[in-house]
């Protein structure tokens, strides 16, 4: 070659690498940071910038600063080494970058494997561009430079192919928009010399990008060469051969076990038939690789680029730009799918809903909940953001933080107003939905909620009264991000249970939004209740779940005297308190009460005959009944004579925690002689509900002792309506027929999220009890449940003593007998309720269940509030599946009141929009019917869709394979081989 081209190369070759490079700082570092970088560095001190994009955004603007430091260093005279650092180091770091911030998400082993090597062979061809060798004594470096050269020629082979079949149709459109740019182009002063800068850096990327496939494959292709040469040199011929060979087959059979995806096994193992109790040991003794086979399908668009069964990006991209055929378009994307099936998921993208019903059906519980850290540890490797409202992986989750809590308790004889104010402010860039569970005594009940973006009183937004399925629906239309409006929920979700859901909560103001004043940055919420007293303490809200919320030692409360502050009613110093307020959830347990002569009371509750000196409390008249309440302690309601129960065992695989807490019941059975088959002392009969998964039947034991509980296998899932229907259908199995004194489903806390939605309750002659072991309720119970036990006259309960003295005091009240004319009476927190029917008169108008609240006096309202809601219970539990009709006029003695009920809630709105929406909602015929509330998050879709048949390797390693054959047969140093080192 003459002296001229070769200039004319080297030339081209430094003005190239100058020239792109410069480009890129002047147009980054010239015009676009000094314009964003104070907002950037403000907003990454923040925290506003998520943690996973701060690696590669640094590794994109810092690569061409470090490869131009480097080519004026090292490569100053060399244009040929400037051009080998480009395509072999430089290009490919910007290249994993970019894929990296878009693409690359929670890494299987096998794309770390695969990653590793490639980044393994970047980095020694890098070190041999700036001249570093093994010396004679380095022996690892020697062993190094060996492995990475046999990966370099498969990199060569493979990464050139790939970049090859993207780099052609890219680099057309590419130029397609460039030359579609130039012919529209129109000249903008303030912007000419960026767009020149900017055309003129596309263009040149462009140009590299098409010869970027090609220059990459040549140049590790000859480093590889070159390492295998120098190996040979120092190592000799076999021993360099035969190291290879190791090498070369270590990879591959790493890369083949690490891209092995355990979802095969979990789907295939779920697909036999479960018949026999070892078909279902076995699968406990698999439950750690189903776990992980099923979380690897359901994380499926998190950890892979796509599927294998929907691929057809690169298809598409020939198909569209080139205008290819349909055959060699699905040729070529199979050969770029056979070149990265570790970055592939090998099914289809409905993998993950299957693996979801799997995952609960077998471990009784959503794979969101179980396998929590797993899922919101991809959720944040691959920065996606789950939905806006409070799922359940926000569980505990510190996006919202509780900046102030105000608590005040205002008593008036043996009932107190709790007043409740609370303040939220949100810590992330994106409006977010706080969720409480709560439980009350069932006595008590609640009867306001307002929101405002204020401390303002009277700027809040006021409640309505609303049927509970229109309510719901309202509510979950507005729960989105895109111009979200302010609404809150407040729903009776079970006997004792209240959930509670505000939304937008706003997102923070970024680092550079410092003035906005018409902008909300926190949410007021406001929440009164009554409660009953409870010996000598007012009892509060107990927290079942929060979602989203949480709060610090910075959090301000105001809780009136800390004198009165008990947890559980006994007086801690304030700093004590603090402590034990951060270790456990929201509110102290209780407020202790203060002796009725220290009170001060509003002269108009002292005509509402309510305080703890009365023998019977009269309310007057209530939409036509006449209700008393008389004080009846729990200790004066002696346990039930000869009891016989139906117990009903939850027999779902999360009920094998309650072990201990079954023998437990089950010992206090046997003590009572509840277990020893005689009738004279009471009496347990076990029904053990069957599954669809393990094909069990269901089953009646009477001799309950025999019941072999330690190596019983619970198994499976078992919603309570289910296990519920079960028993009504096999309870003519019983012969002759028990007439039970109660029927008591034991289970644990549960899993209300897969409830499903049956709109149709289970009927019950007998009172329907549900028995939480563990010491916890269920956060929520579908309205087929709720209805099932309102209807009965069953309730809930932790511990077995006070579910029979509840047994014990509503059957003795139904033997005392009462008028046609009246309803049943009923027992709660300590007061016996007695509704008697009356004819209406005008006196007692105002309270005929019309609709108008404020026709009431708030006085009277709040006084007459408890009795309402227990006349609501009352009247609601003549049937297990009431008419809208019928849940019409219970409903409006709810709206009459102000109180939510488990047929009524309480939904803020803001606007006349969603009051129109709320109007609508109410005429619908399904107005009282809710859905559950699953928690499951919005799935963010994948952008990328591919496919791969199943176990291909790399193209490029059996081409090794043959090379290095090759070299063992024709290389020179076979027939002379190197002396042996001293």
């Amino acid at each position: 070659m003459d002296k001229p081209l070769r200039q004319s190369i080297s030339i081209l070759f430094a003005g190239t690498f100058w020239l792109w490079n410069g480009f890129f700082i002047v147009l980054f570092y010239g015009f676009f940071l000094p314009f964003w970088a104070p907002q950037l560095l403000a907003a990454m001190a923040a925290g506003e910038v998520a943690p996973v994009y701060l690696i590669p955004l640094g590794l994109l603007l810092l690569t061409p600063v470090v490869s131009v430091a480097v080519g004026l260093i090292q490569f100053g005279g060399l244009p040929r080494s400037l051009l080998r650092w480009f395509y072999g180091v430089e290009a490919p770091l910007m290249l994993v970058a970019t894929l990296w911030l878009f693409l690359l998400r929670d890494l299987t082993p096998g794309a770390v494997w695969t990653l590793g090597a490639g980044a393994a062979c970047l980095g020694t061809y890098g070190l041999e561009l700036v001249g570093w060798r093994p010396g004679r004594r380095d022996r690892w470096g020697a062993i190094a430079v060996l492995a990475t050269s046999v990966l370099m020629l498969g990199l060569a082979i493979g990464l050139g192919a790939l970049m090859t079949l993207y780099a052609i149709p890219i680099t057309w459109s590419g130029l397609t928009v460039l030359a579609q740019g130039l012919g529209n182009y129109q000249l903008s002063f303030l912007a000419a010399i960026r767009d020149l800068f900017f055309m003129a850096f596309f263009a040149l990327s462009v140009v590299l990008l098409a010869g970027m496939p090609v220059s990459v494959a040549v140049l590790y292709w000859r480093s590889g060469l070159r390492g295998l040469e120098r190996s040979v040199h120092r190592w000799g011929q076999r021993r360099a051969f035969w190291g290879a060979i190791a090498v070369l087959g270590f990879w591959l059979v790493a890369l083949v076990g690490l891209s092995w995806q355990p979802q095969h096994f979990a789907f295939r193992t779920l697909d036999r038939p479960i018949a026999t109790d070892g078909d279902r040991q076995t699968l406990m003794d698999q439950r750690d690789r189903l776990r992980r086979g099923l979380l690897n399908a359901y994380l499926q668009r998190q950890r892979y680029l796509g599927t294998t069964d929907t691929s057809s990006d690169l298809a598409d991209l020939y198909r569209s730009v080139l205008r290819v055929p349909e055959e060699t378009a699905e040729a070529l994307q199979q050969v770029r799918d056979r070149l990265i099936f570790p970055f592939l998921y090998q099914g289809h993208p409905r993998d993950g809903q299957r693996a979801a019903r799997l995952y609960a059906a077998l471990f009784d519980e959503s794979i969101e909940r179980g396998e929590q850290e797993a899922v919101q540890r991809a959720f944040r490797a691959s920065a996606s953001l789950d939905g806006a409202a409070a799922g359940s992986l926000n569980a505990n989750e510190r996006r919202v933080l509780l900046e102030r809590q105000d608590l005040n308790v205002i008593p008036h004889g043996d009932w107190a107003t709790v007043e409740l104010h609370e303040v939220y402010r949100n810590q992330t860039l994106e409006p977010e939905e706080v969720l409480y569970s709560f439980s009350l005594p069932e006595s008590a009940v609640v009867t306001g909620l307002w929101l405002g973006d204020t401390g303002d009183l009277a700027k809040r937004f006021s409640y309505r009264i609303s049927p509970r399925g229109a309510a719901q629906r309202v509510y979950e239309s507005q729960v989105q991000r895109v111009a979200p409006q302010d609404p809150a929920l407040l729903e009776q979700v079970g006997p004792q249970q209240y959930r509670l859901r505000a939304f937008p909560v706003p997102a923070r103001l970024r680092s550079w939004e410092t003035d906005l004043p018409e902008r909300p940055t926190a949410m007021h919420l406001w929440l009164t209740l009554e409660v009953p007293r409870q010996g000598d303490r007012y009892p509060l809200p107990k927290l079942l779940e929060r979602r989203n919320i949480y709060w610090t030692s910075r959090t301000e409360r105001r809780h009136g005297e800390l004198k009165t502050l008990t947890d559980p009613a006994v007086e801690v110093p304030e700093r004590d308190y603090r402590a034990d307020w951060l270790k456990n959830p929201w509110l102290p347990t209780a407020i202790a009460a203060q002796s009725p002569q220290d009170q001060t009371q509003d002269p108009a509750q002292d005509q509402v005959k309510n305080n703890r000196d009365q023998a019977i409390q009269d309310y007057g008249a209530i939409a036509g009944y006449r209700v008393t309440a008389e004080p009846l302690p729990r200790d004066r309601i002696p346990l039930p004579t000869a009891p016989r129960l139906a117990v009903i065992l939850d027999t779902s695989y999360s009920m094998a925690r309650q072990r201990p807490a079954l023998k437990r019941l089950w010992q206090w059975f046997e003590g009572q002689g509840y277990l020893d088959q005689r009738l004279d002392n009471g009496d347990v009969d076990l029904f053990l509900p069957g599954d669809a998964l393990s094909n069990r039947a269901p089953q009646w034991l009477s001799a309950v002792e025999r019941f072999d509980l330690d190596r019983y296998g619970f198994f499976g899932t078992l919603p309570p309506q289910r296990a519920l229907g079960q028993y009504q259908r096999h309870r003519a199995d019983r012969a002759p027929a028990v007439p039970y004194d109660a029927v008591v489903f034991v289970t644990d806390r549960g899993s209300y999220e897969l409830a499903g939605d049956r709109q149709d309750a289970v009927p019950f002659q007998q009172p329907l009890w549900l028995l939480h072991l563990g010491g916890q309720l269920s956060e929520a119970y579908d309205d087929a449940t709720l209805g099932s036990i309102q209807a009965s006259g069953g309730g809930v309960a932790t511990d077995i003593e006070t579910l029979l003295a509840q047994v014990a005091l509503r059957r003795s009240l139904a033997a005392s007998g009462s008028a046609q004319a009246e309803l049943p009476f009923t027992w709660a927190d300590g007061y016996r309720w007695r509704f008697t029917a009356i004819a209406p008169s005008p006196s007692s108008a105002p309270l005929q269940g019309d609709p108008q609240r404020d026709r009431l006096e708030s006085r009277d309202r709040l006084a007459a509030a408890p009795a309402a809601r227990q006349l609501i219970l009352a009247l609601a539990g003549r049937t297990a599946n009431p008419s809208p009709e019928t849940l019409d006029r219970i409903h409006r003695i709810a709206t009459t009141f102000g109180i939510v009920t488990p047929y009524s809630s309480a939904i803020v709105l803001v606007n006349d929009e969603q009051r129109a929406a709320l109007d609508r909602a109410e005429a619908s015929r399904d107005r009282f019917n809710r859905t559950v509330v699953t928690g499951k998050e919005d799935e963010e879709t994948n952008p990328n869709t591919a496919s791969v048949p199943e176990g291909s390797p790399l193209y490029g390693l059996p081409i090794v394979l043959l090379l290095l054959w090759l070299m063992r047969s024709r290389s020179p140093h076979r027939r002379n081989p190197a002396p042996p080192r001293p």
